[in-house]
């Protein structure tokens, strides 16, 4: 092994380095720009405090309010763009309006016979109960100092080192006169301090930038009370949406026997009765009600085993995911590619879930993809289940109006899991889903 091999690694990470300092420079001098506007925003922000508190002027404070989190909202996007840092998006959800049976509205604490200034009233317990406003508001009060100084302070020893190794070539050149305000320096020592200041500059860049982030994320990141109360809402929500999923699929399951099997059971005794009354008067007569009773009690038995299907596949139950998955698409109109790789069993109910979920999918590119080339994917992997169905058809999907991908994910919600659709028009379009779990048991080879 020679010295340029092991020279070439270390090389890269480092010119990879100087190879982002301008653009670290110019996003510390985009957000230094952007804190300069903060301020302005914070003295306006005091303003109407003391217009609030003062004279009872809030109209003022809950427009700034809602531009403040606006301003905090891209100060998060950049953290992660530009610093690396992540901060999600720590607000409550916005409440809804609502009417009582009397035409009054429910503002959270009164009611209301005006809709407008009940959604006002609304607005404002929303906005000012939530303690992520007040943390926004301490962010920007505080983050033209601490966070502009940190993004400003590279850009200007850099600024200030390019302008004293300018000053020194000019004075070498006898292009500039000797600047009485520099107290005399030779040039050869302007031109090291130059230097010195435009690699310090370039060494700071990137990790105050990346510094700059952290301060945002102590600031403006979802507070661990506020973390547990948003996962209190989600459980509280995924639970009332699987009480409702539950409710509406025993609905179905009553629907289908009463309409189903049970009233060819009904019909299988009203003729076993008039059966009793042909055997000996009218053996021919009998002998069609057998053939008719036969044929019925294989249709209700058919019946029976596709309720059971929808409930829980007897193939899911015996051979796993990937056989019943298999089996189900053997009946669509698809070129289908089934890729899964699982290292064993997962819980039932888990395995009906994706089951389920993908079962929606596909039905999903039968109806609206226009396509018959689709490929189904499920992988496990440090204890997430992850999987996706990707076909070549039109696309433009979209989760927020499709009521079965809907139903997909309140369905993956319930067990924690989460589904992403990436639909551009013209196809083609990713359905993809994750779910925390565990292995029930590992998958064996005979030997």
């Amino acid at each position: 092994m020679t010295d340029s091999t092991v020279a070439a690694p270390a090389a890269a990470p480092v010119s990879a380095r100087l190879r982002r300092v301008p653009l670290d420079l110019a996003r510390g001098a985009a957000l230094g720009v952007v804190s300069l506007g903060e301020a302005v925003l914070a003295v306006g922000t005091l303003l109407s405090l003391v217009l609030w508190f003062g004279l009872g002027m809030f109209p003022l404070f809950l427009l700034l309010t809602v531009l403040i989190r606006r301003v905090a909202n891209t100060a998060r996007e950049l953290s992660g763009r530009w610093s690396g840092v992540e901060v999600a998006v720590p607000y409550r959800p916005r409440p809804r309006l609502e009417r009582t049976e009397h035409g009054w509205y429910w503002s959270g604490n009164d009611y209301h016979k005006r809709r407008w200034f009940a959604a006002v009233s609304l607005r404002l317990r929303w906005i000012w109960g939530d303690p992520a406003t007040w943390r926004d508001l301490v962010w920007l009060l505080a983050d033209p100092v601490v966070g502009g100084a940190l993004v400003l302070f590279p850009v200007l020893l850099t600024a200030a080192g390019a302008a004293g190794l300018v000053l020194a070539l000019g004075q070498a050149a006898g292009t500039v006169p000797e600047l009485s305000w520099l107290g005399g320096i030779e040039v050869p020592l302007l031109a090291a301090l130059g230097v010195a200041g435009i690699a310090a500059g370039a060494a700071f860049a990137g990790p105050l930038l990346r510094l700059h982030g952290e301060w945002t994320a102590l600031l403006l990141k979802p507070s661990r009370r506020g973390k547990l109360n948003e996962r209190v809402q989600q459980l509280t929500r995924t639970r009332a949406d699987a009480l409702a999923t539950q409710a509406a699929e025993l609905r179905r399951i009553e629907r289908d026997l009463h309409d189903g099997a049970q009233a060819r059971l009904v019909s299988m005794r009203m003729k076993l009765a008039a059966l009793s009354q042909f055997i000996d008067r009218d053996p021919d007569k009998a002998k069609e009600l057998v053939l008719e009773l036969r044929d019925s009690s294989g249709k209700a038995l058919q019946e029976l085993r596709d309720l059971v299907h929808g409930i829980h596949p007897p193939v899911l139950a015996e051979r796993g995911l990937r056989d019943a998955l298999r089996a189900f698409v053997l009946d669509l109109p698809l070129d289908a590619e089934v890729d899964i790789d699982l290292p064993g069993r997962f819980e039932p109910a888990v395995e009906a879930a994706v089951y389920f979920s993908v079962c929606e999918a596909l039905a999903n590119v039968v109806k609206h993809a226009q396509t018959r080339d689709v490929t189904v994917r499920l992988r496990y992997s440090d204890g997430l289940l992850a999987g996706a169905v990707v076909d070549e058809g039109r696309g433009g999907a979209d989760l927020a109006a499709g009521s079965g991908l809907r139903g997909i994910a309140k369905r993956l919600e319930a067990f924690d899991g989460t589904l992403g659709v990436v639909s551009r028009p013209g196809g083609p379009t990713r359905v993809s889903l994750e779910i925390p779990c565990a292995l029930c048991s590992p998958k064996t080879s005979l030997s």
